[in-house]
């Protein structure tokens, strides 16, 4: 197994000895293998954890942005998002510049959770 963080501006670690990982009452994030702690980030200082899985590699993550929330007819909500360029995230899986179009149909209530403008963190894993 591996686990994956997204830690400071723009960098990431991946920990593939760990085996789980856990966030204490001050917010700290640790990173634990079999002997015991591998890793601790502070507060603030971590902004993303992905376990992978049982094969160990790691899921694939993009930052996309929610350009257009359009209405289809009763309770049908299209939902269109482009790759965030100014993100430098999405430069670990882009030579050039990243591109990446993804399209939702999602009822009302789920609809209600995404707002134009936004940015929001995909995951990407391979499911058996």
């Amino acid at each position: 197994m591996s686990i994956t963080v997204e830690h400071g501006k723009d960098n990431i670690t991946i920990h593939t000895k760990a085996t789980r990982w856990h966030v204490d009452e001050d917010e700290r994030l640790h990173i634990i293998g079999p002997n015991g702690n591998l890793a601790s980030y502070n507060r603030g200082y971590w902004a993303n954890v992905v376990q992978g899985n049982e094969s160990g590699s790691t899921p694939t993550t993009a930052v996309a942005t929610l350009y257009r929330k359009e209405s289809q007819g009763e309770d049908n909500v299209t939902l269109s998002f482009n790759a965030d360029y100014s993100d430098d995230r999405n430069k670990k899986w882009a030579k050039y510049t990243p591109a990446l179009s993804l399209g939702m149909n999602v009822i009302d209530s789920v609809a209600e959770q995404f707002e134009e403008g936004s940015r929001y963190l995909l995951t990407f894993e391979k499911q058996d």
